[in-house]
């Protein structure tokens, strides 16, 4: 995974509970790391979900929220960080047919060796699009609070329902006006 994810992870963690909270976390958690990252290294995705679910314990909420809050809250870090990714994009719908063609091809320019997932999308009425997860990671509620993210981005609301499949995971993404 790279590290960016969990850099940005550990800001957004801070920005909700504090700094001291990150300390309590990183030292509490069995990481292979120590808790020491930077944006652009290589971590196992284990260390992530550690990350996670330590802070769901300690707040009483669960992973799968956790992971989902972040992914909203990741999309715009990301956007901000790399504006370039959504220039020229006017819907979320069309950014999510691009993430594969596009979107990772940028990150495996900087990063030859980057394991992204797939997303396979197909389009249905004027509003909806499918996704297809795939990723050797296994975190759909990541993915799906990034897809929210990108529709609030867009202006629009993403009403998301997911199906497991055999070979990942179905988001069936319906978009609305905010």
């Amino acid at each position: 995974m790279k590290g960016i994810v969990i850099t940005e992870f550990l800001e957004h963690v801070e920005e909700r509970h504090g700094l001291a909270f990150v300390d309590r976390l990183l030292g509490s958690t069995e990481l292979t790391t120590g808790g020491a990252y930077t944006c652009v290294g290589t971590y196992p995705s284990e260390e992530f979900v550690l990350l996670v679910t330590g802070v769901a314990l300690a707040t009483g909420s669960t992973p799968a929220t956790v992971a989902r809050e972040f992914g909203e809250d990741l999309f715009a870090r990301l956007v901000v960080g790399f504006p370039r990714m959504v220039d020229g994009i006017d819907d979320a719908l069309s950014f999510l047919e691009l993430v594969n063609d596009y979107i990772h091809l940028e990150v495996h320019k900087i990063h030859p060796r980057a394991n992204t997932p797939v997303f396979e999308t197909a389009r249905y009425g004027d509003h909806g699009i499918e996704v297809v997860y795939k990723s050797d990671r296994d975190l759909p509620d990541l993915a799906e609070g990034l897809i929210v993210g990108c529709a609030r981005h867009f202006g629009s609301k993403a009403d998301v329902r997911r199906f497991e499949r055999a070979d990942g995971m179905l988001f069936r993404v319906e978009v609305s006006p905010l």
